[in-house]
């Protein structure tokens, strides 16, 4: 009995001899991780919900990361009619509405991430957007009035 005991006892010492310990962290283009005493939570951006426990006034919800974003439609709004040319582009972007009409309307350019990367009001016919400094890749652009979204369209950066 007393061998049956000391090998238990070796084996659990070698189990905690050998165990490693390891930080919670995450790891994500957007999002972060946020401390308050000995309460952790870490967020991301893009994050799909697949399970949710409530416990009292505490809620946990878990998930995974979406990776892979795929526009698969661009959706026109209203009457306005916007040409972009030419995409893709690796210089500078034109837009042209010939339907303005002096009307005051926002230009939002975001990246994947949903970082706003370009904000420009637009009050003529046409307008310039330079690309250049831009990481290659695809971003989505959003016109809007106060009221409304117009139009969305992808610009790809190459």
């Amino acid at each position: 009995m007393k061998k049956l005991t000391l090998f238990i006892m070796a084996f659990a010492f070698a189990l905690t001899g050998f165990s490693q310990s390891m930080d919670r962290s995450l790891v994500s283009s957007g999002g972060g991780s946020y401390q308050a005493g000995n309460f952790q939570a870490d967020v991301s951006v893009g994050e799909l919900v697949i399970a949710s426990y409530l416990n009292g006034s505490y809620l946990l919800t878990q998930g995974y990361q979406q990776n892979i974003l795929i526009v698969t439609d661009v959706e026109v709004l209203t009457d306005l009619e916007f040409e972009m040319f030419p995409n893709p582009s690796s210089n500078f972007i034109n837009i042209t509405c010939p339907d303005v009409n002096n009307q005051l309307l926002k230009l939002e350019v975001f990246n994947l991430q949903g970082q706003l990367i370009c904000l420009k009001e637009i009050s003529e016919n046409s307008l310039q957007i330079d690309v250049s400094l831009w990481v290659d890749g695809t971003y989505l652009l959003r016109i809007s009035n106060e009221n409304e979204v117009i139009q969305t369209s992808k610009i790809i950066k190459q």
